[in-house]
């Protein structure tokens, strides 16, 4: 992503979720997320969620994939839940060009049916 600054202060919001249900799948892994704008690192953060809130809306459900998430269970988003939007200050960019690069470090190869679906926005003010 690249876009020219025309005014102050910048927020980057970031929202990223692995998907592939097969076996070693981006959904059931944890990952580190580093995120560098502007020549430096501006964020770092795991994928990791803890679904336990959730398994009371799925009672017919499968609920153990609402529980030990932060262990043994490991999971980048939640069934019925949102997919966390994170925030990082640029600071001044104006007249910049801001691009950003996205880093995932994973703990395992990746699996061919796995992707991420990834929302960044830069925001103005």
């Amino acid at each position: 992503m690249a876009n020219t600054a025309a005014t102050g202060k910048g927020t980057l919001a970031v929202s990223i979720a692995g998907y592939g249900a097969a076996s070693g799948g981006e959904e059931y892994s944890k990952t580190t997320v580093t995120l560098t704008a502007l020549g430096r690192q501006v964020g770092q953060f795991s994928t990791g969620v803890d679904c336990a809130q959730y398994e009371q809306y799925s009672p017919d459900g499968n609920p153990g994939i609402f529980r030990d998430n932060l262990t043994t269970n490991p999971r980048s988003w939640c069934p019925g839940a949102l997919v966390e939007t994170r925030f990082f200050d640029l600071g001044d960019i104006a007249g910049q060009q801001v691009a950003v690069t996205i880093g995932i470090n994973r703990p395992v190869p990746f699996v061919g049916d796995s992707n991420y679906r990834t929302s960044v926005s830069l925001i103005e003010r």
